[in-house]
């Protein structure tokens, strides 16, 4: 498991506002890049089935600050993993920057994207060693995403850059983004 790690101004702000979330959550924060704006909710399911959706319901998000949702605790196992996690889901809704709110209109057109727990999102790469390791949310972490649109009318919405914050250590860079992390349309 990756030990050494720098953190970047991005994880290094998210740390903090991890640490002021309330203990023992499971969290992630969205942020925009550029000029983008949406409107985004966030569920996660457990592996027993159940659906956890996070507070708040939705939200807007824009490059000025990350907005972060909670999803309470999850559980974890005793590698610091959650074996509690079987995926989240992000759901968005593009939004014309100076349109205001924090909800979809009523026949706003949606974009989702699923992320399971074998997905290989959630791989880190150690950067002295080069060895991966599954870095899963779970309780006392906070997953940070941006997201930009793609100009591609079927999949406007994806990642493009993603960390890992826990409380007491720096955050890990996921490596594995690319293309395929795009939003399909609802």
């Amino acid at each position: 498991m990756p030990t050494l790690r720098r953190p970047t101004a991005l994880a290094a702000a998210a740390t903090l506002v991890c640490a002021l979330s309330a203990a023992h959550a499971a969290s992630i924060s969205l942020i925009a890049s550029g000029d983008d704006v949406f409107v985004c909710g966030a569920t996660l399911t457990r592996a027993d089935g159940a659906v956890v959706a996070a507070t708040p319901e939705h939200t807007r998000i824009s490059r000025y600050a990350p907005e972060v949702f909670d999803f309470g605790a999850i559980g974890a196992g005793e590698d610091g993993s959650s074996p509690n996690f079987s995926s989240l889901r992000l759901r968005c809704w593009i939004r014309a920057p100076l349109l205001h709110g924090t909800v979809p209109y009523p026949g706003e057109p949606s974009y989702s994207i699923d992320l399971h727990r074998t997905d290989g999102i959630w791989r880190t790469r150690e950067p002295l060693l080069g060895a991966l390791a599954v870095e899963l949310p779970g309780d006392d972490t906070q997953v940070h995403f941006q997201l930009a649109h793609t100009g591609d009318e079927a999949r406007p919405i994806r990642i493009v850059d993603a960390t890992i914050t826990s409380l007491g250590r720096a955050g890990y860079r996921y490596g594995l983004i690319d293309r395929h992390y795009a939003f399909s349309a609802d």
